[in-house]
This record gives structure tokens, C-alpha cells and sequence, in this order.
């Protein structure tokens, strides 16, 4: 039968598997029924060891602790000791007005009081999770836009994260006469009656397609073949072409299986197209713009390395592939080390790397409710230039709260100055306290109205 593997191992192209062959649970059938013997306890299964490596990652996942609560616990006391000693020192040790230290210590706790920190910094994170909510970025707490910001490896799954579920072609090459045209006319006709992925490519590739078609089979794992206007038409891999016994060059015999498909017409070879994923639009520029804006990208994926070396070298990217989940969750690990760390993944078999990496995104696609649960930021829509405008908007919201803690605690140090020196009035100090602070809710606001 052939098997859908893309969300336990990442590889794109349906797999064919037949008897004696090893399958893992998470696999979809997507033809013919299977018999299977269960070699394996549900405790050393795939997914088994998925859930565990989760639950691991998780209890060593540490969170970003809000600087500015720390500093409010200490700064709070802090400044009513002072206030007190505003008052009373200089009247005990100095022998001045009581009644003057007593306002002027009045006015120093109305300007120290920290609104402008405990209100404008959590309402520009906020903001700025408003603002991504807004371009369906789904960012589920404050302290994963602190480390987006601060992001200096993404690492990217490839199947169904930078490609698409469909395919294009790649090149055809033609045997024995035929044309291309020609070629593609043939099998299009014929595969125009299959719901495959791969079949859809074909059949979307040329608008020649309407020879009447006979007696057509299906072998699962091997191909088709039946009359095409008339004559006897072959598709498939390489063991279907011997099986057939139709004669065919060496190359063929040396060609990728999952992404190339052999014709024969009238049991003469006519030639081979060969397929690759198809990228999403947007895999090209968000890659780019990471770059651009100084974040190193990797690709790490289940595929083979054939299938992934295509799509890292359209990126112009570093690639892993042929990599188990868990191989995924070790290099994540290894990349911490460098540095704040996003992976962005989609599949089951990308959860553990999600709950591991420091900011786990996820896209939003069908079969992925524990990748969505786990992950920290998910894209609704799925497409890759998504990343880079959660990254963009994660820096925007840390600039504008860097700026209000500066401006609030040095407008709160200045008037507090002015307080003890005696320059400053009742009025000022109101100023300093709800006048700075409206000014840091407007300065938060800013990110609502920014591109």
C-alpha cells in the first residue's frame, strides 16, 4: 500500500511499503488495506517516545522571569524608606522645618510611585501581542516576544512548513522520440482519474489530457498501466518497469523512486519526469529577510537527502536530513547553546523540538493539534513569512518598552532630585507620576499604528 509518513519522519513523498517491511504507528494508508503485526509495547513505540521527550523538554525549559516585577518588589520599599528619611533626617540631625521635609517627602512618594513601569511596560507587550493576534500570529505569552526578539537561530522543518503538500515538476526527460508534449499528454489522461498529489501535478501540467483511456489498473507500490488512445501506456517506478519486463536504460535503474515517474508507450521506453516539492510563496523571502536581518537559518528534516538538498539549495541554506525526531530534539539542544533558538515545525514528529527550542512556533495545518498545543506562537495561515513578522514585531514591542522603562525611571529620578532639593511642587510631582505614565501608554501605542 502506499503511506502517507510526512508527520512521523518528514518525508514528503508518499511511501510504498509491501511485505515484511517495517512500518511505524502514525503512518495514514492512503489506498490499499494492510495486514500488520504489531512488533512493539505502546511504551517503546515511535509516538510513546514522542510524549516523553516532550514531557522532558518541557521540565528543562526555563521562563523568562519580568525584570521590571523584580524590580518593583525592591524598588517599592526602597523608596518609602527614603520618603521617611527625607522627613525625618534633615528635622532630627539638621534641626530644619519638619512641616517642609514632611511635604516635600509627600511629594518625592507621589512622583516615585511606579505606575508608568507596572503599567506602560505589560500594555506594550500587550500591544504587541494584539498586533500579531491581529496578523494571525498567535503569540501565547510576554516572555516568548522577549526571546523572539532576541532570536539568533531558526531552524525550520521542511515538509508542510516551507513546502506546500503539492509537487511541480522538475524536468522531463524524453527517450526514443517522444516529446515532452507528447509524454505528458499520455499520462495525464490517465492519471486525471487519481486523487494523488502526484497524479494532480501531472495532470495540472498540461491542458492535453482528454485521450479516451481503457482498461487502466493500479499496482499499489508500482504504478499503472492501460490502453491510451489506443495504445498500451506504463507509469511507475523502476520495479515496475522490470516487472513488466520493459527494456529501459541504466540511469533509470539509478533514479529516486519517491520523485520520478518512468512511461513506456506501447512497451517502449519513452522517458521520466521527475518531481519536487513545491515551495510555499513566501519560503524564498521570509528566508531572505531572516538572513537580512541577522538571524541564522537551517533547515532539519526527516527527508531524504536528495528531497532536501533541492529545497536548501533554492534557499541557500545549511540542511540536515534523514533525521528521526529525536535526532531533531539533540540538534535543537546542540543549537541553545549558541544562542536564542526558534524552531518552526508542523508535524507530530516536530513536538518535542517545538517544547525544546527556546520559542516553538507552529504552523497551522490539518493533523497537528499537539504541535499547536505545545507551540508558543502558532501562524494561522501557515505561510513562512509569517516568522519573520512575528520576529519584526517581537523587536518593535522590546524597543518600545526598553524606551518607557528608561523614560519612566529617569523622569522618576530627576523630579525625585527636584523633590528633595526642594524645586519641585505638588503639581510637578503628579506630572512626573500620571503625566509620565500616559506618556508611556501612548509611546505603547505606537505599536498599533507601525507597519
Amino acid at each position: 500500500a502506499r503511506v502517507d509518513t510526512s508527520l512521523i519522519t518528514g518525508e514528503s513523498f508518499p511511501q510504498y511499503v509491501g511485505v515484511s517491511q517495517q512500518v511505524r504507528a502514525g503512518f495514514i494508508v492512503q489506498d490499499s488495506p494492510l495486514k500488520i503485526r504489531v512488533t512493539k509495547r505502546y511504551e517503546d513505540s515511535t509516538v510513546s517516545k514522542l510524549i516523553e521527550l516532550v514531557e522532558k523538554a518541557i521540565d528543562r525549559k526555563s521562563r523568562v522571569e519580568r525584570i521590571v516585577t523584580t524590580f518593583g518588589r525592591h524598588y517599592t520599599p526602597i523608596v518609602l524608606v527614603l520618603a521617611l528619611l527625607t522627613w525625618l533626617l534633615p528635622s532630627l540631625v539638621f534641626d530644619q522645618p519638619m512641616r517642609l521635609w514632611f511635604y516635600r517627602s509627600l511629594i518625592l512618594l507621589v512622583i516615585s510611585c511606579p505606575c508608568a513601569l507596572m503599567l506602560a511596560v505589560p500594555l506594550t507587550y500587550f500591544a504587541g501581542i494584539g498586533k500579531a493576534s491581529a496578523r494571525g500570529i498567535l503569540i501565547k505569552g510576554a516572555n516568548f516576544i522577549d526571546a523572539l526578539a532576541k532570536a539568533k537561530i531558526i531552524l525550520f522543518d521542511k515538509t508542510g512548513t516551507l513546502t506546500d503538500n503539492n509537487y511541480e515538476i522538475e524536468n522531463i526527460r524524453t527517450e526514443n522520440g517522444f516529446s515532452n508534449e507528447e509524454l505528458l499528454s499520455y499520462l495525464a489522461s490517465a492519471e486525471r482519474y487519481s486523487n494523488h498529489p502526484v497524479a494532480r501535478t501531472i495532470t495540472q501540467a498540461t491542458n492535453i489530457a482528454n485521450h479516451p483511456v481503457e482498461n487502466l489498473t493500479e499496482f499499489p507500490g508500482l504504478g499503472i498501466k492501460g490502453l491510451v488512445n489506443k495504445s498500451e501506456l506504463h507509469a511507475g517506478n523502476d520495479k515496475f518497469l522490470h516487472k513488466e519486463k520493459i527494456p529501459h536504460p541504466k540511469w533509470v535503474c539509478k533514479s529516486d523512486e519517491k520523485s520520478t515517474v518512468h512511461v513506456a508507450i506501447d512497451r517502449k521506453f519513452s522517458g521520466t519526469i521527475f518531481l519536487r516539492e513545491r515551495l510555499k510563496s513566501s519560503a524564498e523571502e521570509t528566508v531572505k529577510r531572516l538572513k537580512n536581518s541577522g538571524i541564522k537559518v537551517k533547515i532539519l528534516t526527516g527527508d531524504a537527502k536528495n528531497a532536501s538538498e533541492k529545497i536548501a539549495r533554492q534557499l541557500d541554506v545549511h540542511f540536515e536530513s534523514n533525521l528521526l525526531p529525536e535526532d531533531k530534539y539533540k540538534l535543537v539542544e546542540k543549537d541553545k547553546t549558541l544562542g536564542i533558538t526558534v524552531f518552526v515545525g508542523d508535524g507530530i514528529n516536530d513536538v518535542p523540538s517545538l517544547a525544546k527550542a527556546d520559542v516553538g512556533i507552529a504552523m497551522n495545518s490539518i493533523n497537528n493539534d499537539a504541535a499547536l498545543e505545545i507551540a508558543d506562537v502558532v501562524i494561522m495561515s501557515g505561510e513562512p513569512i509569517k516568522v519573520f513578522e512575528a520576529v519584526q514585531i517581537a523587536r518593535q514591542t522590546r524597543k518600545i518598552s526598553i524606551q518607557n522603562i528608561a523614560f519612566a525611571i529617569g523622569a522618576k529620578f530627576v523630579f525625585m532630585f527636584l523633590a528633595i532639593s526642594g524645586f519641585a511642587t505638588m503639581w510637578q510631582g503628579v506630572f512626573a507620576d500620571v503625566g509620565v505614565a500616559l506618556l508611556c501608554v501612548l509611546n505603547s501605542m505606537r505599536l498599533l499604528v507601525q507597519k
